[in-house]
């Protein structure tokens, strides 16, 4: 009779064994303690999950050519604002720019000749080779610029003058181009997200890896009438930048904008084109249990004749007692569907910015 009741338990596939389950919710409530005797964190109260809303709106009516051109346009404008900045900075320390040639002696078909500038004094010497002319000569290579310092000041002004005078008017130009009218903007999608804050670096650590895998722990987690916790969120924003008034009016952020809520391991973004506008908004905040569980779990039903469950330790994490949070994935609502998105990441300006960017990054 024990013998029946023992393959009973076994072939019913039982979760969860009652004598190694641990749950703990320590790490969590340190870090809440922690935080909330921090006066600085204003935007998001400790131990909170919070419910946010990404409204995207586009202009009504805009399309994808117009766009394009927008694109376009800032791109321009933003290579030769930060074109004119490089100048003006090489220019503060000191340093012009001069074109420098190189010398190499090569040889090449006689054909070629009128492409290539010799250097002075350059001797050409006819060959022939397998029966067609050849010529052997010492040709210039470049321009190539090079930056030289040390020069008295008013050298060094009367040298950056014409190109600081050509650049300051070719963004003037741009911005004297004529733009059309803005259109009003009109609601595109909401996107609903749900984050915990503030984040537990320990639980991140040791709570969230390999969580995918297990079907048997996201079941334990919907028993318990839990969320099974794959991250603590991705804000779009740092909470301590901002206050809570601000969020709860609605921030507005620029960019590819990048969000999550605690139900996914990664995070997920929108692209919003210039024209458009992305505003997130704390929508309510209530109280949350972060709670670290391990557990043997059932991993495999077995094979065989006599099919034994296949149990494994395994550790997860829930959130528990958040009535905001309801299954803690992201929704998303389309409201006006729209054709038209930021393609200003293939325009070949963009690689011109990212270096732009960087040479005034650099010491």
């Amino acid at each position: 009779m024990r013998l029946v009741g023992l393959c009973a338990v076994l072939l019913s596939g039982c979760c969860c064994n009652p004598f190694s389950g641990s749950t703990s919710s320590s790490e969590w409530d340190r870090v809440v303690a922690r935080e909330r005797a921090n006066r600085q964190t204003e935007a998001l109260e400790a131990g909170t999950a919070n419910v946010f809303v990404l409204e995207v709106s586009l202009p009504a009516g805009l399309t994808q050519a117009e766009q394009d051109a927008l694109d376009d346009r800032r791109l321009r404008r933003e290579v030769a604002a930060l074109e004119l900045q490089v100048s003006e900075r090489k220019q503060a320390k000191g340093l012009v720019v001069r074109e420098r040639w190189s010398s190499q002696e090569v040889g090449f078909p006689a054909s070629e000749l009128p492409k290539h500038r010799l250097a002075p004094d350059a001797g050409v010497i006819h060959e022939t080779i397998d029966g067609q002319p050849w010529v052997r000569a010492t040709i210039l290579r470049g321009p190539f610029e090079e930056e030289v310092g040390g020069l008295p000041a008013e050298e060094v002004a009367a040298a950056w003058a014409p190109v600081l005078e050509r650049q300051r008017a070719a963004v003037a130009a741009i911005d004297a181009e004529p733009v059309a009218a803005p259109r009003p903007l009109e609601v595109s999608q909401r996107i609903r997200f749900v984050t915990l804050y503030p984040p537990a670096p320990m639980i991140e650590e040791s709570g969230f890896s390999g969580v995918d895998a297990c079907s048997a722990c996201l079941q334990a987690a919907a028993r318990h009438h839990a969320v099974f916790v794959r991250s603590f969120g991705f804000l779009p924003f740092q909470p301590r930048a901002v206050t809570r008034a601000q969020l709860e009016a609605g921030l507005v952020v620029s960019g590819s904008v990048s969000f999550g809520s605690v139900a996914e391991a990664s995070s997920s973004s929108v692209d919003v084109p210039s024209s458009g506008r992305v505003v997130v908004r704390l929508e309510k905040s209530c109280p949350a249990t972060v709670v670290q569980l391990s557990d043997t779990v059932t991993v495999g039903n077995g094979s065989g004749v006599i099919a034994v469950p296949v149990r494994e330790e395994r550790s997860w994490t829930e959130l528990r007692d958040a009535t905001c949070a309801g299954t803690g994935e992201t929704q998303r609502e389309v409201v006006a569907p729209s054709a038209v998105v930021s393609r200003a990441g293939q325009n070949p300006l963009s690689s011109r910015v990212m270096q732009l960017r960087a040479v005034l990054a650099a010491p």
